[in-house]
């Protein structure tokens, strides 16, 4: 009973760390490009983290999307985020849009921001052994978010996907 039990849980450990992240294809709206993402669930001050890579006739593009599900007293602000990865020293991306979308729950908005990354920290990205990423908030609070291995690993996927 006991490892019937033990066999349960690590099953559905390792069923969690899987379920937080996916890989989507589509077709960039306005490009016409192809669109790769990873999407992963993060706990903390931010709800998630997207990489996505946008494939086009003539170049390849690089996107890094965050979203924060709060009110607008704790909502992202339109800065920079700041990327550092291993060692290396730290980048910092403007934001170019936030949206403020209404979640139907009184005061309460789903708020994403997305940032436009380089091929240069992309490449960097390929070898990384460990990414941490920190935003700020409207209130002036930075959350850092340090990406798990599974979240690293799948980022290096979508990097390595062609078309």
């Amino acid at each position: 009973m006991k490892r019937i039990g033990i066999v349960l849980s690590l099953i559905i450990m390792l069923g969690m760390g899987v379920a937080n992240a996916h890989l989507t294809k589509g077709t960039d709206d306005f490009t016409q490009g192809q669109r790769i993402s990873s999407q992963n669930d993060v706990a903390g001050q931010i709800d998630s983290i997207l990489l996505t890579k946008i494939i086009n006739l003539d170049s390849v593009e690089y996107e890094i999307s965050i979203n924060k599900r709060t009110t607008k007293e704790f909502a992202l602000a339109k800065t920079t985020i700041e990327i550092k990865v291993d060692n290396n020293p730290s980048r910092k991306f403007s934001i170019q849009n936030i949206q403020a979308i209404p979640t139907g729950e009184p005061f309460i908005y789903s708020y994403h921001a997305k940032a436009s990354i380089d091929k240069d920290l992309v490449d960097e990205f390929k070898n990384a052994k460990r990414i941490a990423i920190r935003t700020e908030l409207v209130n002036g609070w930075q959350p850092v978010i340090v990406l798990r291995e599974y979240i690293l690993n799948e980022w290096k996927e979508v990097i390595a996907t062609e078309k």
